[in-house]
């Protein structure tokens, strides 16, 4: 035959899928830069020597402590000085040698600082790369060939800062008159919510926050008006969960500071956002912040870097929280329902008919439980409606059901209900009641008697607030259904089911 032709080794350099990319901390120590795959081919390779070039591009600044990894240990010596943009070159001896068929992994780190300790300046960027070696700086192990490395480039990385910011959070909304904080006695209530964003640069561990009375508003002290203030994350209210632990009683100094030491701390990674919301217990003497006023302001916070073990919040900035607002008691505001039935008849005899609806709609402020319902028939011919009853049919808190029945209006053509338990209506939630009633038979009911149902004034109903536990003076406005006649018989029009469609022939006299 012509032979066997045996070939030496060959060695294949790459970035490493994993290298190094984005932002990296100013002030880090040994981070890591760049990545390089090394992989043997054909017999056992001996790495001699690795020529790594850092590129700082912004200002050419020479960077501390460069140092060369191989497989996660350190080979060759740290150079306590790198230059920009020259070779540094990393004499390994007999330390690496890669078995056939297999990539050992080069790591390059350095301190995100200059040779003097300065650390770098934000956006500042880094590139290292491997330049092309010579002959001999890699050795097949079988055939002794002389390799020469071929040259390879990590990515861009971006120098910034861990530095934390704190602001108010904007997506909870100021306290009003209209929409309060909540009512004497409420508890659990959010007073206030903060975003803390950690810079680009490292995530941060955050151990501390400081948080106060707003000592611009001189004609509210928070502490004498709430107690057990404490810290949550997550979900609204008790469902939160808390980060600290509660401060029971609150001081009543003008402008007074609360400490939360964070326990455990909270790690916010690189960039991400972390929500911390304020809840505390309103005082049943509670009598400041009718109007709306501040009510606490973040002060400060402790936090140092993942990474760099710096502070991450250098400078306190004090930023105002939410307007907080007390209101007395809550409120409740009664109207006709959209759906309730548009005039029409009514037939004796039937049952079960629908005669008004009403929306009760309760405020921010607190719940309400509404005990007593008087329904009043417009009509002098009450006694031609029977078994008069209410339902509660609106399922925004998964409730429903019949409130009470009253066999017959009064004399004086009014039904009253006192429920056997309050009706319950959440704060800022909407619930419908129904009326629905019985037309009596031929003979008891007057033909052509006009009937409209309504709640006439909010003298006609009472709730009570279920935290304030103060009576309050509802709004009604229109609660009022539409006349329904009551006769013996009604007559129905509707279209025929012979009357004709489709198409015809033009002449005289065509259905």
């Amino acid at each position: 035959g012509d032979g066997t032709n045996i070939n030496n080794g060959t060695l294949t350099i790459s970035r490493a899928a994993n290298s190094p990319a984005g932002n990296v901390a100013s002030g880090g120590l040994d981070i890591p830069l760049a990545r390089f795959d090394y992989r043997a081919n054909g017999e056992d390779i001996k790495v001699v020597n690795v020529r790594v070039s850092m590129n700082e591009e912004s200002s050419d600044l020479t960077l501390n402590d460069g140092k060369l990894y191989f497989n996660g240990s350190q080979v060759g010596t740290t150079d306590d000085s790198v230059a920009d943009a020259t070779d540094n070159v990393f004499s390994l001896g007999n330390t690496v040698i890669i078995p056939a068929g297999t990539t050992g992994v080069f790591e390059y780190r350095a301190n995100i600082e200059e040779a003097a300790g300065t650390d770098l300046a934000a956006d500042q960027t880094i590139v290292v790369s491997l330049s092309a070696g010579t002959s001999g700086d890699a050795t097949g192990q079988v055939s002794l060939t002389s390799l020469t490395p071929s040259a390879s480039s990590g990515q861009t990385l971006t120098v910034k800062t861990g530095t934390l910011s704190v602001a108010k959070n904007t997506s909870v909304a100021d306290a009003t008159t209209v929409n309060s904080s909540g009512v004497v006695g409420a508890i659990n209530t959010r007073i206030g919510s903060m975003v803390i964003t950690a810079g680009s640069g490292e995530a941060v561990n955050v151990t501390q926050l400081i948080v106060g009375d707003d000592p611009a508003t001189a004609t509210s002290d928070f502490g004498g008006q709430f107690q057990n203030l404490t810290l949550r994350n997550g979900a609204l209210g008790a469902t939160s969960t808390p980060i600290a632990t509660v401060q029971g009683t609150l001081s009543s100094t003008e402008g007074a500071d609360y400490t939360f030491s964070l326990s455990p701390s909270i790690t916010i990674p690189a960039g991400a956002q972390y929500v911390v919301d304020l809840y505390a217990d309103i005082l049943t003497g509670a009598t400041l912040y009718a109007a709306a006023e501040v009510g606490l302001e973040f002060v400060s916070a402790s936090a140092t870097g993942v990474s760099t073990s710096a502070n991450a919040y250098p400078t306190a900035t004090v930023a105002d929280l939410q307007n907080v607002v007390i209101a007395s008691a809550g409120s409740l505001t009664i109207t006709a329902n959209a759906s309730t039935p548009v005039a029409g008849q009514l037939v004796m005899g039937e049952t079960g008919q629908t005669l008004a609806t009403l929306d009760f709609a309760a405020g921010s402020a607190e719940n309400v439980n509404v005990s007593v319902i008087t329904i009043t028939d417009t009509s002098s011919f009450s006694g031609s409606l029977a078994n008069i009853k209410l339902y509660s049919n609106n399922t925004a808190d998964g409730t429903s059901g019949l409130l009470g029945t009253i066999s017959s209006f009064s004399s004086s053509d009014v039904a009253t209900f006192n429920l056997a338990s309050d009706w319950s209506i959440p704060k800022n939630i909407t619930k419908t009641l129904t009326i629905k009633a019985d037309v009596s038979a031929y003979g008891s009911a007057v033909s052509g008697g006009s009937h409209t149902l309504n709640l006439a004034s909010n003298a006609n109903v009472t709730t009570r607030g279920s935290q304030s536990g103060t009576a309050i003076t509802e709004t009604v406005t229109t609660a009022t259904g539409t006349a329904q006649n009551v006769y013996r018989t009604k007559v129905i029009a509707d279209k025929a089911t012979s009357s004709p469609s489709g198409s015809g022939v033009a002449g005289a006299a065509q259905d």
